[in-house]
C-alpha cells in the first residue's frame, strides 16, 4: 500500500484489492476554517433515517454505515473513463469515495470516515455520480 499527502490535505491510498485489481481511497482533512454549512452537511445520518435518504439514490445499496454502487461496463476503458469522471466530481465536492476497479466493473463506496457513518455529503455525491451515468 502506498500513502502520500497532496497539497490539498488529502491522504491517498492505493492498494491491491485482488489479483490485478486496484483500489484507491482518498480522505480529506478539515481545517478550522471550514464553513458552518459544511459542518451541517457532515452530521451523521441516523440509521433509521438512511432508508428515506436511499430513495434519492435508488441504484445504491447500504449496510447502515456506508452506501455502495457497482457499475458494469462492456469495456475496461469505459470503466476508467467513468472513474475519471467520478474523480472530477469528487474533487469539486471535496469528498472522496473508495473506488475499486475489477476488470470492467467499478465499485464505489461512500462513507464519511470522520463521522464513522453516512452523511448528507455522501448522498449528495452519490446523486452527482448518478448524473454522470444519465
Amino acid at each position: 500500500m502506498q500513502s502520500e499527502f497532496s497539497e490539498n490535505f488529502h491522504l491517498k491510498q492505493v492498494e491491491a484489492c485482488a489479483w490485478g485489481d486496484v483500489c484507491v481511497k482518498e480522505e480529506s482533512f478539515s481545517t478550522e476554517s471550514d464553513k458552518l454549512e459544511e459542518k451541517k452537511m457532515e452530521e451523521l445520518i441516523e440509521e433509521d433515517e438512511i432508508e428515506t435518504w436511499m430513495k434519492k439514490v435508488p441504484e445504491w445499496e447500504t449496510d447502515g454505515s456506508s452506501i455502495t454502487r457497482a457499475v458494469e461496463y462492456d469495456e475496461f476503458m469505459d470503466a476508467i473513463d467513468f472513474v475519471n469522471g467520478v474523480a472530477e466530481v469528487a474533487e469539486e465536492a471535496q469528498h472522496y469515495p473508495e473506488i475499486c476497479v475489477s476488470g470492467s466493473t467499478v465499485t464505489l463506496k461512500l462513507v464519511s470516515d470522520d463521522q464513522e457513518g453516512v452523511t448528507a455529503l455522501d448522498f449528495e455525491l452519490a446523486a452527482r455520480i448518478d448524473n454522470l451515468l444519465d
